[in-house]
């Protein structure tokens, strides 16, 4: 199932290059919108990856004294939004 769902992918792409174009200019907004905004988190992915890996930043951690469990809750709300 994932070979052939990686397969569509490339033809897909294949087929319309404009798609990656399209992604490319989504993440820059998304990246424009949240890092220098955000008090709370940092995306630690890299700047063209799609994937975008939200991290508490490690002075809020710290202040807040959160432990694991508030970290995961804070993150999970922030998904859930």
């Amino acid at each position: 199932m994932l070979a052939t769902t990686a397969s569509e992918t490339c033809r897909i792409l294949q087929e319309n290059p404009e798609i990656i174009t399209q992604l490319r200019e989504n993440i820059k907004t998304i990246r424009a919108q949240l890092d220098p905004r955000s008090d709370w988190v940092v995306c630690s992915s890299s700047v063209e990856n799609p994937i975008m890996l939200l991290v508490l930043k490690p002075e809020v951690v710290e202040s807040k004294r959160l432990n694991v469990g508030d970290q995961e809750q804070i993150l999970q709300d922030c998904v859930d939004e």
